[in-house]
C-alpha cells in the first residue's frame, strides 16, 4: 500500500496566464452619433421662419445619413410646424455642423417642449428643442386720398373722399397703384410716397400715404417729332416731347405716362431702351432717355417705325416717327 500524499499549501500567481489561455480583450465598440441644438431654443412668429444650428458628432467611425424629423417631447409637435433640412450626410470623421430651418405657416401661438431626432438604420437620438410661436407683430398703413380716385394694394382698395387704415404684418412689402376716375389724372403721392408711379413700400412700421387726384381741364396734342430719331450703339440720347396745351390745361409733368412701342424698342441686345425724366422736364415738354443697343449687336444702320403714346388720365395722343439705330464709330460705352 502507497503512503499517503501529503499537500501543502496551492499558491496561485495572478499575474501568471494559465498555459494555453488567450488573451482576455474586450468587443469594438459600434458606430454610434450624437445630436446637439444651438440654441436650444428658438422664437418665431406664425408663417415666418428661424434658424438654430444642427451639430452631428460621429463616434467609432460612425458615416452615413441621419435623417432629421420633429417628434414629441414634453408636448406634442403642433400643426404646421417643420423643419429642413430632412437629412444631413456624415462622411468623415469631423464634427458636422448644418443651419437646422423651421418654419411654422399655420402654427398656433404657445410654447411647444419637442425635439429633433436623427435617425440611421437602428440608430436613434434626439435633441431637446423648445419653440415659441407668437402672433406675428402688425404695422398700420392710413391711406388719404383727395380728389377722385382709388388706390389699390393687395387686392384692397380705397376710395377717394374717404381715409382707409388696414393692418398688414410687419415686414409685408406693397405696391400701391392710384387709378384716377374718369375726367381726372394721378396729381402724386405724399407722406411714405413720392412722385407719380408705383409706390412699393416695406411696412416695417405704421405709415401713412397721401394721394390726390385733380381734375382734367382742357386738353393737348403732340407736337411734331423728329424723324428719324438716331440714337448710336452703346450711347444715349435724348428725345423731347413737345405738347400744345388747349383750354388752360395745367399738369406736373410727372403725371403724364410716356411709352414708346415699336421693333426697335425693348430690352434685347439689339434694341433701344427707354426712360421718362420727369425731372428733366417742364410744363408742355417732356424729356427721355434714349440707351443705344450694344455695339457688337449693331454692324448697319436700321430704321423701323415706333409709336409714341402720352396720356394724362383718360386722355391718350399717340403719334409716329422713325426710331433708328447706327453702328459705334468710336468709343459708344465700350
Amino acid at each position: 500500500m502507497c503512503p499517503p500524499i501529503k499537500h501543502g499549501p496551492l499558491h496561485i500567481n495572478p499575474y501568471t496566464t494559465p498555459s494555453g489561455g488567450g488573451g482576455g480583450g474586450g468587443s469594438t465598440p459600434s458606430p454610434t452619433f450624437s445630436l446637439s441644438l444651438s440654441p436650444s431654443s428658438l422664437a418665431v412668429q406664425q408663417g415666418d421662419s428661424a434658424q438654430t444650428t444642427l451639430t452631428v458628432t460621429p463616434q467609432n467611425g460612425f458615416t452615413g445619413t441621419v435623417n432629421l424629423s420633429l417628434v414629441n417631447g414634453h408636448d406634442q409637435v403642433p400643426q404646421g410646424l417643420s423643419l429642413s433640412p430632412t437629412s444631413v450626410q456624415v462622411t468623415g470623421s469631423s464634427l458636422l455642423s448644418r443651419a437646422l430651418t423651421l418654419t411654422a405657416s399655420s402654427t398656433p401661438t404657445g410654447t411647444y417642449r419637442i425635439k429633433v431626432r436623427g435617425t440611421s438604420g437602428s440608430l436613434t437620438k434626439e435633441a431637446d428643442l423648445t419653440v415659441t410661436v407668437s402672433a406675428p407683430q402688425k404695422a398700420s398703413l392710413t391711406l388719404e386720398l383727395e380728389g377722385n380716385g382709388a388706390v389699390v394694394a393687395d387686392s384692397r382698395a380705397c376710395r377717394s373722399g374717404t381715409s382707409c387704415t388696414w393692418e398688414f404684418p410687419k415686414g409685408t412689402s406693397l405696391t400701391l397703384t392710384a387709378l384716377p376716375d374718369e375726367g381726372h389724372y394721378f396729381a402724386g403721392w405724399r407722406e411714405a410716397c413720392s412722385g407719380f408711379g408705383a409706390c412699393a413700400l416695406v411696412l416695417n412700421e405704421d405709415a401713412r400715404v397721401k394721394a390726390s387726384f385733380a381734375p382734367i381741364v382742357g386738353d393737348f396734342q403732340l407736337g411734331e417729332l423728329p424723324s428719324p430719331v438716331v440714337v448710336p450703339a452703346g450711347a444715349k440720347t435724348e428725345l423731347v416731347v413737345e405738347l400744345v396745351l388747349m383750354g388752360g390745361l395745367s399738369a406736373p409733368p410727372g403725371a403724364y405716362g410716356v411709352e414708346l412701342s415699336g421693333r426697335l424698342v425693348g430690352t434685347g441686345v439689339d434694341q433701344v431702351q427707354y426712360r421718362f425724366l420727369p425731372e428733366r422736364s417742364q410744363e408742355g415738354r417732356l424729356v427721355l432717355e434714349l440707351q443705344g443697343p450694344d455695339p457688337d449687336e449693331v454692324w448697319t444702320y436700321f430704321s423701323a417705325p415706333t409709336e409714341l403714346t402720352v396720356a394724362l388720365g383718360n386722355l391718350r395722343r399717340t403719334a409716329l416717327f422713325h426710331l433708328a439705330v447706327a453702328p459705334c464709330v468710336a468709343g459708344c460705352g465700350r
